[in-house]
């Protein structure tokens, strides 16, 4: 019995140590398992992570759009009018990417707001020039320039408000705004009172034409009537004009985008002229045949004065003469007084 005891103590330990060694395999494959799953979650953080910044920049992108849209917002367009006839005007001027594009996108949204482009006006402006040599007789432009563009877009009162906030989305800057409403309520009278009264004098002029009486006056009466009527048309129109205004608002926008570069390479003109030009040496005895042509008009040019230096020796022959005669006077004195 005593002999079997280490034996059997011998088993035992080897299934413990089994037992462990199976226990930290366990933990070990856990442990691989926990770090792999951490692994694959940080992974996937890093992947929603790019989502999550164009989500960002889509919110800012479209915060600033909202906060243009509200600089573009005001209670004088968009307020109710009632029983007042308003004229409505805005002018802004605001910064944007590209003109042309921007133009046909404000046009676009003119026709959608069932309005229509009155005027549009775009160009490019050169605000400085470089020009630098490039060798072999050729020279390089470097011009900056700035494209800008005016509109002017009518549109229904109603729907003012309608069509900034569409044109939105091309403002990259805003400069400047200015919104009125005119009240035009009275002046609409004034025109309505003063057609009714130019009306009344062309029916009593009319009147006045048809009746007998002598030509003279039956003529100026008729005429009287045509001037009426002449102004009758023109207040109607006039009120019609004015009608259209208060129907339709109108929208001046002055747009402009940041200052660009042209670069144009072109031909060196100096360059070409000096390369061709003639030599040292022919050029010399150039200057030389003109100088001799020259001295030669000159001398032509005196020879045509001969009246005047005909006239000036005369005047000279005298002099010496009597310069001659005097000293011939002094010699003979001297010659007696000896």
């Amino acid at each position: 019995m005593n002999k079997r005891y280490p034996a059997t103590w011998a088993v035992a330990l080897m299934i413990a140590m089994v037992t462990a060694c199976a226990q930290q395999r366990e933990s070990a494959a856990d442990m691989s398992m926990s770090s792999a799953e951490s692994v694959a979650m940080e992974s996937a953080a890093d992947v929603s992570l790019p989502a999550k910044a164009v989500n960002a920049v889509d919110v800012e992108e479209e915060a600033a759009e909202a906060d243009v849209a509200t600089q573009l917002t005001s209670t004088t367009l968009s307020g109710v009018s009632g029983n007042r006839k308003l004229v409505r005007t805005a002018n802004v001027r605001f910064r944007v990417k590209d003109v042309y594009q921007a133009a046909l996108e404000i046009e676009n949204a003119a026709a959608d707001s069932a309005g229509f482009v009155a005027g549009s006006d775009i160009r490019a402006q050169i605000q400085s020039i470089r020009r630098r040599p490039l060798g072999n007789g050729k020279v390089v432009e470097l011009a900056e320039y700035v494209v800008t563009g005016d509109l002017t877009i009518r549109v229904p009162s109603e729907r003012t408000q309608e069509f900034l906030h569409a044109i939105a989305g091309t403002v990259e800057y805003l400069d400047q705004r200015d919104f009125k409403a005119v009240d035009v309520q009275f002046d609409l009278l004034r025109q309505y009172l003063d057609q009714q009264r130019i009306a009344e004098t062309q029916r009593a002029l009319s009147a006045m034409a048809q009746q007998n009486g002598r030509v003279g006056e039956r003529q100026a009466a008729i005429e009287s009537a045509g001037q009426s009527a002449a102004a009758r048309d023109h207040a109607r129109i006039e009120q019609l004009k004015l009608n259209d205004q208060i129907d339709f608002s109108t929208i001046r926008l002055s747009i402009y985008q940041p200052p660009e570069l042209r670069t144009t390479e072109s031909l060196d003109l100096d360059a070409q002229a000096r390369q061709h030009s003639p030599g040292f040496f022919s050029r010399l005895g150039d200057s030389l045949a003109i100088g001799w042509y020259g001295l030669l008009e000159v001398l032509l040019q005196l020879s045509k004065l001969w009246p005047l230096w005909l006239l000036m020796a005369v005047p000279l022959i005298a002099i010496v003469g009597l310069w001659r005669f005097v000293k011939r006077r002094r010699r003979s004195k001297d010659a007696s007084a000896r």
